[in-house]
């Protein structure tokens, strides 16, 4: 599925309030509409993953502002931060308000002012509308964003540094299940089975990056990702491991997600 198939539609004030919507949900996502941003801290996307050196500079910058001690923790974390926000601001609108905006490279922009990317930009108005087919809906936001926007991005990045595509492909699935997971406190249980489609309907090399896992105590339910790699923010100087960290055994994960559910 092209990208002229997928967004032939163009309305500002559609998408401006989808945005404006999921901002009154979601106060730490937020996106602009511009041809020209006027922010000068935005970097294009496209110009971005087609220049070598800006594309290492950008990344490696983001680095030394998180503290990352190595290469492979800032690529990781950088990758984790670009990748939330892209599936973020493309699935969010679409189950929320019924519409996704293009995600496409030529068409983004992202500000990174401390190390992690922090906003979006799109540079046209361009965008899907929700169909009455979850499953055309779903196949729609994953070429628009993974196939047409990601993989990019994760080749890049095999080619211009030495990492392990698992591991950005990992982070790439930890974020693709933090959002459906955010979604699920907004919307309700339904989101779970689409959350669970859309690793479905997802690449291999996407989907088998990890699984969900339902928690169901004392009439309260938690529904947690566990992915099979571990994204390296604990060799940030905190050093604290994620709840969820696949470096803690099964049983200390799953109690992890029994006291969190229960608040202790």
């Amino acid at each position: 599925m092209t990208s002229y198939d997928l967004f032939q539609t163009e309305d500002f004030d559609i998408l401006l309030n989808a945005f404006k919507q999921l901002q009154s949900a979601l106060s730490y996502l937020k996106a602009d509409i511009s041809p020209n941003p006027e922010d000068p801290g935005y970097i294009r996307c496209h110009y971005f993953l087609n220049d070598d050196d800006f594309f290492k500079k950008v990344i490696e910058t983001s680095g030394h502002a998180i503290g990352a001690p190595d290469q492979q923790t800032t690529i990781s974390l950088f990758v984790l931060s670009y990748s939330y926000r892209l599936l973020a601001l493309s699935i969010c609108p679409l189950f929320i308000s019924g519409v996704m905006p293009d995600a496409s490279p030529i068409n983004t922009a992202f500000m990174i002012p401390a190390g992690r990317v922090s906003k979006l930009s799109y540079l046209s108005p361009r965008l899907y509308e929700k169909s009455d087919s979850l499953e055309r809906d779903l196949e729609a936001a994953i070429n628009n964003i993974i196939v047409g926007h990601l993989e990019i991005l994760i080749e890049r990045i095999k080619t211009s540094f030495r990492i392990g595509s698992k591991l950005l492909w990992g982070n790439v699935a930890s974020s693709s299940a933090a959002v459906f997971r955010t979604l699920e406190g907004i919307l309700g249980k339904d989101i779970i089975g689409v959350g669970e489609k859309f690793f479905e309907l997802s690449p291999d090399y996407v989907k088998n990056q990890g699984s969900f896992y339902l928690l169901e105590c004392d009439g309260k339910h938690g529904w947690y990702w566990e992915r099979k790699n571990c994204c390296l923010y604990y060799k940030l100087t905190s050093k604290t491991k994620c709840g969820d960290c696949s470096l803690h055994g099964k049983e200390t994960r799953r109690e992890n997600y029994k006291n969190q559910l229960l608040g202790k």
